[in-house]
């Protein structure tokens, strides 16, 4: 037969123990409204947007007590609670806090906005209670409570819960304990009361049962605020014998755990993950950031817990807004309870944001905190981004990382991550010890949630420990009071893993002594559950990409002028244009899963930086071209070092000696420009007519645009239906490539998930006008095509340059439809079983069998910039700077151009917006056909500048800073070293499976010595020869210090 016991009657004790701690209690109503100077009584209510501050005061004398008095506040949205000189956060499950007897004076400062965002368009301040709490009594029910969660999660038949159980009964046997109508309902106002309770339950404490919950909305409440009479007290809790309880119930557990032996190693650190935007703006971050400072550093020294937290940001927000609260916490760090974690400036996205984007994340993050803690993270710390890079662990390891640690590598809806802890093998060899975080990087840090996550770990046999961070996070929060108070009960209870303090050195010894014992993953780690933010949000994603060209253009531009003398036109500035864009790329920002506030505060940043980093381009170039002795010159700046042609676009008023084609009140020209340098050329010339380039011909209800490289064949509806190498004449399309719609069904999450099966039947995009020629000329010819679908519209625009083998084609969208996946299909003749795919600081190849896709959950997967097709005979780049999402099967393409969900932002994706992709048609492969430097030339376009008066030097057509050759390397960085403004910091990387071998010029300074250093240019890793003869591994990344004089 199977054994019942009853445990209610237990779980009814414990919570009536905890009500039997409540004392004494008196309401504070009255508070000064410090917006107005209004006096208001509570309850209080008013209406307010979600961004408004409200400010509350008051002044209360708490009587003498040998216990522990606490103000409980219920308001709606999260707060600052401001007591005498302690500050402590406001949230849903942080709502009381300790007050000393004697005079406190008491502010809170409050937002409408809860935790998770959520608001009302009012705000509401309920209620204000001092409460009297024996602190020991509230403990023990606590400790109890959550006992029982535990027992009831083991098998009715499990040894052990038997015990328990019988353990259980024995310790409260004969406990007499008879609460008042107003315990019961102090003790479930403090504990469970919170804003948005609807919306937000407590993982770290038991639900009370109903009873007490209906019997506090009958008569309880009556009772606390005076309408009813209590019932008598007639037990004086100082009677209860709560030591001789608990002495039994931890020598019980003691006795148990020899039965049933503990199990297990959790290092635990206090923990909240805070997003930097995600339903919330980056003004209510700000102040989630101080609530949860605030919070930890209190709790951190009344129980002397560790706590970790990431993203230099975060800490320069509080030095900037709480410079007291930064000072404790700095002292915290120096102590080794406050961890600094992660080494970068925000917790960002690691698939589709540059590899320089990445380096740029870990340089600010690291220096920061070396600047202001003395040291720098030693814990690689990504707990919630969606994907992680193959070239990642080479970029850790280059930035002061020796170990990573994150939960979203074991989100999978399609496959299971078979790993918990091992050395990550990135692309170029770099290995990476890592563990990942169970059960979340949210833990409630009960004897269950313990329980749990050691039971699910895989890695005991090799790494008997296991990382555990708890507390409350997302929005803020960090470990409560109660999580800490059950870690006492965790150490006792048999079976459930032994509990220590995290310390970092420990802990980073730990997995470094194993990393040779630990199984190996090689590669990317993919997680399939999130491959919706490949795409959606457009203008977001463009914004970026964009931006990070742009800024490293006008890093370069400043950094020349100041090297050959030429003055400083920003560079103190270009670091904070940088900590801007570093911002937007944040995991929930640049994946487009945020709200609606969050863009629109971040598409005016990212508008203002590319202006300004245009406006520093243009000071800086022309600052050079003058010292040259320029005037009256059109100057086209290359950005990249090796020598190009390309043709720009210029006013029509501009007359130069160059090959022109009109157009409208612009005018195209085609120019040669040497490597990372100008050409200048006379504004007072004449236009040459163009002697060959783009050739178009009128091919039934098409067109054909050609020049030397590629010929492209578009049909009556616009689309490609042949594009041909000119050089061997073969076509590489199988059938016209087809813009095609595809109906998501419902899900929820719909920006982060993707609706895998609607790939299977799609609809095409019917064409509702003839194609027609916007653009004709030998320098650049354009076809436009319209194509509808319901009540949305895209503009298709194919062009062709001369001096060009890459065909793009610009889409103008003005798209109105919920709930729609829109891809480009590009079907070729290539039999490819691979296709390569652009990463952060590197390739990856994947492969294009649909069954490994299946089985690797690796249908949609990620690409920077580029992906390419080939059979090392012929290929096709499809370059997309913007567009990262792709499903690629045997020689089918298909670009996710854009996606229009619901969750948690109704306007994404809708409205006009603009990109463009780009196909580049080659003999051989991706390395053979350099798709990664024609990318480049795309994506850091040509720039002009006209500088005025007179010329002081003929002489000058050409001018070049520096050259890096064969242009094999990608050049990612130029700028000025951090720590000393006469030295050169180049970035470069090697983005093919075979090493390179380059040679770097430069001009106008004389080189004095040259060293190679790590990302945060404080390590050095070896001295170099010179310039010359530069050997990079495959995928290595290279960071080169360059010692000089100027203007030589």
């Amino acid at each position: 037969m199977s054994r019942e016991v009853d445990l209610g009657g237990v779980e009814g004790l414990a919570f009536e123990l905890m009500a039997s701690s409540v004392g004494r209690y008196a309401s504070i109503n009255d508070w000064e409204l410090l917006n107005n100077g209004v006096n208001v009584n509570l309850p209080y209510r008013t209406g307010a947007g979600p961004n408004d501050n409200l400010m509350f005061r008051t002044r209360v004398t708490v009587p003498e007590t040998k216990h522990r008095w606490f103000i409980k506040i219920l308001l709606t949205g999260n707060a600052l609670i401001r007591i005498n000189n302690e500050a402590w956060g406001y949230d849903e499950a942080h709502t009381y806090f300790p007050v000393n007897p004697g005079v406190n004076v008491i502010e809170v400062n409050a937002t409408p906005r809860a935790l998770f965002g959520q608001h009302t368009w009012d705000f509401r301040f309920d209620y204000a209670y001092l409460i009297e709490v024996n602190w020991s009594i509230m403990r023990l029910g606590l400790r109890l409570l959550a006992l029982i969660d535990f027992i009831e999660h083991l098998p009715k038949d499990n040894p052990l819960r038997v015990d328990l159980e019988e353990l259980l009964i024995n310790v409260t046997k004969g406990i007499r304990v008879n609460p008042t109508l107003s315990q019961v309902t102090l003790t479930l106002m403090m504990l469970y009361d919170s804003p948005y309770s609807q919306f937000f339950n407590r993982m770290d404490l038991r639900r009370p049962d109903g009873s007490y919950v209906m019997g506090v909305g009958l008569h309880g409440l009556g009772v606390v605020k005076g309408f009813l009479s209590d019932i008598p007290k007639t037990i004086d809790p100082d009677s209860i014998p709560i030591h001789e309880i608990e002495d039994k119930l931890n020598s019980g557990l003691i006795k148990l755990s020899e039965k049933y032996p503990k199990e297990g190693l959790l290092v635990a650190v206090g923990h909240s993950h805070i997003d930097a935007a995600w339903l919330w703006p980056r003004g209510e971050t700000i102040r989630k950031v101080i609530r949860t400072f605030s919070t930890m550093v209190n709790l951190i020294k009344e129980y002397g817990i560790s706590f970790l937290q990431s993203s230099a940001q975060y800490y320069k927000w509080v030095e900037d807004n709480d410079p007291g609260l930064f000072n404790e916490v700095k002292k915290l760090i120096e102590s080794g309870k406050w961890i600094i974690a992660g080494g970068m400036w925000i917790e960002s996205d690691a698939n589709i944001i540059d590899g320089e984007s990445l380096a740029r994340q870990f340089l600010y993050g690291q220096r920061y905190f070396l600047s202001r803690f003395g040291r720098m993270a030693k814990v690689g710390w990504l707990p919630d981004t969606f994907g992680f890079s193959a070239n990642l662990p080479q970029i850790m390891r280059k930035s002061g990382i020796e170990v990573f640690s994150s939960w979203r590598i074991i989100t999978h809806s399609l496959t299971e991550f078979p790993l918990h802890a091992f050395t990550w093998i990135g692309i170029d060899g770099s290995e990476i010890p890592t563990q990942v975080i169970l059960v979340n990087y949210n833990n409630a840090h009960t004897p269950l949630n313990a329980y749990q996550a050691w039971s699910m770990y895989r890695g005991k046999d090799t790494l008997p420990q296991l990382i555990y961070p708890y507390g409350y996070g997302d929005g803020g929060g960090g470990p409560t009071r109660e999580m800490i108070e059950y870690r006492e009960l965790i150490n006792e209870l048999p079976s459930v893993p032994r509990v220590i303090e995290f310390r970092e050195d420990d802990y980073v010894a730990a997995l470094s002594s194993v990393k040779d014992k630990l199984p190996k993953w090689s590669g990317e780690i993919h997680v399939e559950n999130f491959i919706g933010t490949y795409t959606t949000n457009l203008p977001i994603k463009e914004l970026v990409a964009k931006s990070e060209a742009q800024l490293t253009d006008a890093e370069a531009s400043v950094t020349m002028a100041y090297a050959v003398g030429a003055g400083d036109h920003g560079l103190s500035e270009i670091n904070e244009l940088w900590m801007r864009l570093l911002f937007n790329q944040f995991h929930d920002i640049v994946p487009g899963s945020a709200i609606k506030e969050v863009y629109d505060e971040a598409y005016s940043e990212l508008r203002n930086l590319l202006l300004r980093s245009s406006e520093l381009m243009s000071e800086a170039v022309s600052a050079v071209g003058r010292k040259l002795g320029l005037g009256d010159s059109l100057i086209v700046f290359n950005p990249l070092p090796w020598g190009r042609s390309g043709v720009i676009k210029i006013p029509r008023s501009i007359e130069v000696n160059l090959e022109c084609q009109d157009n409208g009140e612009d005018r195209f020209v085609y120019v040669n420009t040497p490597a990372m340098g100008f050409s200048a050329y006379g504004v007072n010339g004449k236009c040459i007519n163009p002697s060959n380039g783009v050739l178009v011909t009128r091919t039934g209800d098409g067109f054909s645009l050609e020049n030397e490289y590629v010929k492209v064949n578009l049909n009556n509806k616009g689309d490609a239906d042949s594009l041909i190498i000119k050089k061997s004449g073969v076509n590489v399309l199988k059938e016209p490539i087809k813009l095609m719609a595809h109906v998501e069904r419902p899900l929820i999450s719909d920006a982060w998930r993707f609706s895998l099966d609607s790939l299977n039947e799609g609809y095409e995009l019917s064409t509702v006008s003839e194609p027609s020629l916007t653009i004709t000329g030998p320098l650049i010819s354009c076809v436009s095509s319209i194509k509808e679908f319901n009540k949305s519209r895209i503009t298709q625009e194919v062009c062709l340059r001369k001096g060009s083998p890459v065909v793009e084609v610009k889409y103008s969208i003005n798209w109105l439809d919920k709930g729609i996946l829109v891809k480009t299909w590009i079907n070729t003749v290539i039999n490819a079983e691979e296709a390569v795919f652009d990463i952060p600081f590197g390739s990856l190849r994947r492969s294009t069998n649909p069954q490994v896709q299946l089985r690797e959950g690796k249908i949609e997967v990620p690409a920077l910039r580029w992906v390419d097709v080939s059979d090392n005979v012929k290929g096709l780049a499809v370059i997309a700077p913007s567009r990262h999402g792709y499903s690629v099967s045997g020689g089918r393409i298909g670009l996710s151009l854009l996606r229009s969900p619901t969750f948690p932002n109704p306007w994404s994706d809708v409205g006009e917006m603009e990109t463009s992709i780009y196909l580049y048609p080659h003999l051989g492969n991706y390395q053979d056909a350099e798709v990664p430097r024609v990318t480049y030339e795309i994506t850091h376009g040509l720039k002009y500048v006209i500088i005025t008066g007179e010329s002081r030097n003929q002489g000058v057509g050409q001018w070049s800073f520096m050259h890096v050759n064969p242009p094999e390397a990608m050049l990612t960085a130029l700028k000025v070293a951090e720590d000393s403004m006469n030295e050169l910091i180049l970035r470069l990387y090697n983005p093919y499976e075979r090493q390179v071998n380059v040679s770097i010029g430069i001009n106008g300074v004389k080189v004095k010595g040259v060293t190679e250093t790590d990302i945060i240019e404080k390590n050095e890793v070896g001295t170099l020869s010179g310039l010359n003869n530069i050997l990079l591994k495959p995928f290595e990344i290279k960071t080169i210090r360059i010692k000089y004089d100027a203007g030589s």
